[in-house]
This record gives C-alpha cells, sequence and structure tokens, in this order.
C-alpha cells in the first residue's frame, strides 16, 4: 500500500481491507488505528488508520491483521512526505487579528520562532514559543497599516530545526491586509491544518 503527497504538518487516512482477521496492530509513531477488535470469524473487515508525518521524506511501516489461530498478515506500506506548502493568503482588516492555529506533530516539546515580513503592517502575540508534543499554539497575528495604504501584503514564517536535522522546516502563511469591502472587520477567522 502506498501513501504518497501527505504535506508535513497534515494527514491523511487510509482503509486496509482484509478478511476474517481479528486485530489491527501498526508499528511505529507515525501511524495511528483503532484500538484492536474483534470481528466474527469470515468477516470482510476495513480497518482505517491515520497517517500524521514526524519526518520529511520517505518512511516505511508494517500493518499486521492477526487471528486467533495464529495466522498473520503484514501489509508494507511506503509513505512519502513532502516539504510544508504556502497557506494563504489570510485576509485582515487594519486593527483585526486573526488566529493560525500551529500544531507540534513531533513526539517531543518543540521550540518555534516566528516572524513577519514586513514587521510595521502585521504584528504576531509570540515570536518564539515552546510547544508541547501533539498540541496547538495558536498565534494571532494583527494587521496596522498606514492612513491611506487601502492594501498590504506579507507574510508571517513559523521555523524550527527537530532534532536530527540540520536544516530549518519553515512554514509560511501569506498575508494581505485590506481596507476595502470583502472583509469583515469583526470576525477572527481561523486558519488550520488540513487533516
Amino acid at each position: 500500500m502506498a501513501i504518497g503527497g501527505v504535506k508535513f504538518g497534515g494527514s491523511t487516512t487510509a482503509t486496509a481491507q482484509a478478511a476474517i482477521f481479528t486485530k489491527l496492530s501498526p508499528a511505529g509513531t507515525s501511524f495511528k488505528a483503532a484500538a484492536a477488535a474483534s470481528w466474527p470469524k469470515g468477516q470482510a473487515i476495513a480497518v482505517d488508520f491515520l497517517y500524521e508525518p514526524q519526518a520529511i521524506g520517505a518512511m516505511t511501516e508494517t500493518i499486521s491483521f492477526s487471528a486467533p489461530a495464529g495466522d498473520v498478515f503484514h501489509f508494507p506500506i511506503l509513505a512519502t512526505c513532502t516539504p510544508p506548502q504556502r497557506q494563504g493568503p489570510v485576509l485582515l482588516r487594519p486593527d483585526a487579528s486573526t488566529t493560525i492555529a500551529f500544531k507540534n506533530v513531533f513526539p517531543y516539546f518543540l521550540t518555534i520562532f516566528v516572524s513577519t515580513e514586513p514587521g510595521g503592517n502585521f504584528i504576531v502575540n509570540k515570536k518564539t514559543d515552546v510547544i508541547a508534543p501533539k498540541k496547538v499554539a495558536n498565534l494571532i497575528v494583527q494587521c496596522k497599516m498606514e492612513e491611506g495604504v487601502e492594501t498590504c501584503f506579507g507574510k508571517m514564517v513559523i521555523a524550527c530545526t527537530p532534532p536530527g536535522v540540520a536544516e530549518p522546516i519553515e512554514w509560511v502563511y501569506y498575508l494581505e491586509g485590506r481596507r476595502a469591502e470583502g472583509v469583515n472587520a469583526s470576525r477572527r477567522s481561523i486558519v488550520g491544518r488540513k487533516k
């Protein structure tokens, strides 16, 4: 079974099908499946499992179906994870704020560094944060536009260097500040990762 093109920080669900087997046990930490369950003998089953990558690149895992009689079938899985894709634009009105949810997909505490460009137009509530494993940090971005400017563009970059990785990983969110109609100044939009 092959799973490809999952962006880093995202996840996807796949289905494995088998007959007469009563237990599913995934290996590794990037794959999650429902707790082992029992099904009537001879019944065809489909089991969903979740792939949430913890590194960029290709990885292999094995999912095993087993039966009380001792039969075990192993399904090799090859999965690939691409670098984070740029997101946005996130629309803001002057002096309005937007919350961007950022999830730590790693099984350890992660220190992130947050910057905005240009810094005068877009301000974020945290320049650095330590996020617990598998938890979400809510970053609040505010737009500060000069008088007479109708539209401004920028970006927010979240960077981290996980242990064992030489180059930092960056998540880029494009930002657009706009005075014109079409952006509701009273709303607080939430931008999250696809699941």
